[in-house]
């Protein structure tokens, strides 16, 4: 593997070697294709939750029975969730496997 990824190979040589390797190997996307790219449009799949930042996300790609999947909760702030988190480890006592009461 070392040698697929030698920065002395060109990525497209380094493509070519994993699929002669038989490795699986596909372009990496980024943010920006992914919600512009044609197929993510059609499904609909890209949402906008507000809050204090506009946040471009993808969406459940799963369909039931025709219903897509929608979250109704934006994604949590860093450390918004932290104090509740903390609260409920703190409930959970592990038991002692060699505990004989």
């Amino acid at each position: 593997m070392s040698e697929v990824f030698s920065p002395h190979h060109p990525s497209s040589g380094q493509k070519r070697r994993l699929v002669v390797a038989e490795i699986p190997v596909g372009r990496v996307a980024t943010i920006d294709q992914v919600v512009s790219h044609p197929h993510t449009v059609a499904r609909e799949i890209v949402e906008i939750r507000p809050g204090n930042l506009q946040l471009r996300i993808l969406g459940n790609p799963l369909e039931m029975l025709g219903t897509t999947v929608r979250l109704e909760r934006r994604p949590p702030l860093l450390d918004e969730d932290r104090a509740r988190i903390l609260h409920e480890l703190a409930d959970v006592r592990p038991r002692s496997a060699c505990s004989t009461r």
